[in-house]
């Protein structure tokens, strides 16, 4: 957890990409670490869910939830990061939830991230900004996180498929091309990526060694 906490703390206090330029905060205004359900650790198949950026929108329980914890951890308290990664109130878009659901993934088995941390205004993300925010800050993440199954939501995820590779070896670690979440494809499609999903979390948990 020492480390998690370090990176935690590097990352809360980052304006790297802001102050210059035309980038301007969004969301819930401060970067936002992977989310680590408290049982992730423990499981032989450890699945990381990765999407390309928070949403921009400040709006919902579960980010003003997310806010309050972040900024007392911000302002040193410890023990709200450990709040953060428990309560499932600081992750519950319902989307995502029912994602879950479908596709068999328990919320608390498993880990969620961002390729940038940050959510910015009109969801602007230039390739500079990402590909920053990743060698800084997510790419380490992953080297902890040591996931056995990686989930990229979405084609901009995806697109880091080659870096989140590099991040994570020597391990080479299967990666699924799924459907964001809060994509607007018909339910049918949905349903067809969540089959997919499933078939694919069953062949990874057949075949993966044991994590440490």
């Amino acid at each position: 957890m020492n480390k998690i906490f370090d990176l935690a703390l590097e990352a809360i206090h980052c304006n790297k990409c802001f102050g210059h330029g035309d980038l301007v905060r969004a969301g819930i205004g401060m970067p936002q670490p992977p989310w680590i359900g408290s049982d992730y650790f423990k499981q032989r198949t450890r699945i990381l869910l990765i999407a390309l950026n928070p949403g921009s929108k400040s709006s919902g329980d579960y980010k003003l939830e997310r806010k309050r914890l972040l900024q007392k951890f911000k302002g040193g308290d410890s023990q709200a990061l450990r709040d953060y990664f428990s309560s499932p109130g600081t992750i519950g878009n319902a989307k995502l939830l029912a994602m879950l659901s479908s596709t068999g993934l328990s919320l608390s088995n498993i880990a969620v991230a961002n390729v940038a941390l940050c959510a910015t205004e009109s969801n602007k993300y230039p390739r500079h900004f990402l590909k920053t925010c990743f060698s800084v800050h997510t790419s380490r993440w992953l080297k902890e996180l040591k996931p056995t199954g990686v989930i990229s939501m979405g084609n901009e995820a995806h697109r880091f498929k080659e870096q989140i590779d590099t991040a994570l070896l020597p391990v080479r670690v299967s990666q699924y091309p799924a459907l964001h979440f809060s994509s607007r494809f018909s339910n049918p499609r949905k349903q067809e990526d969540y089959r997919a999903i499933r078939n694919w979390l069953k062949e990874l948990s057949d075949t993966a060694p044991t994590t440490s």
